[in-house]
């Protein structure tokens, strides 16, 4: 489930351990709940109480990735539009249609406290989300911020000294 050189606390829920992995210098912090297939990168923060869920989606979170507190990354959800029953307890022949999506995350991402990434989320390197923001399926540009809800553009980030950095520590051990 995860490389060397990470740090798992052991109150979190990984309900799918085998489809789950963890870069190197990589963190997830307390009460954080995994119930999808999720991929995480080096030197990549997800702080305490953050939830990915999707069952059969994937979630992957690139390098350089810092994830805030109480963030829900929503990989699977029920389409209340069309007819059926929803929910875990309802035998599948009476269900309703579902919306699935993959969330992938490129290489220094930061998602704000509390932000609701929905399925089918492409967040492109350097895309920061603010706190509190629901984040839909739509064209992200890199190294932009958004915020809101829904999420939408509010500024942009100089990229130049972040992978600067990110090279000179890549450098520094080898990598």
């Amino acid at each position: 489930m995860y490389g060397p050189k990470t740090a798992i606390v052991n109150k979190i829920r990984v309900r799918q351990p085998k489809e789950c992995y963890l870069g190197e210098h990589s963190i997830i912090d307390d009460f954080c709940y995994l119930a999808a297939k999720v991929h995480i990168g080096d030197y990549s923060h997800i702080s305490a109480n953050c939830s990915f869920l999707g069952g059969q989606a994937t979630i992957e979170i690139g390098h350089f990735v810092s994830i805030a507190p109480g963030c829900r990354f929503i990989g699977a959800q029920s389409d209340y539009s069309h007819g059926g029953l929803n929910g875990p307890c309802v035998p599948v022949e009476y269900k309703g249609s579902s919306v699935v999506g993959d969330i992938i995350l490129r290489d220094h991402v930061l998602i704000g406290c509390n932000s609701v990434i929905l399925p089918g989320v492409f967040l492109p390197e350097g895309c920061t989300i603010g706190a509190l923001s629901l984040v839909k399926p739509i064209i992200y540009e890199p190294w932009t911020i958004y915020a809101g809800i829904p999420a939408r553009k509010i500024g942009v980030r100089d990229s130049r000294e972040i992978l600067q950095q990110a090279d000179r520590l890549l450098y520094s051990k080898g990598e």
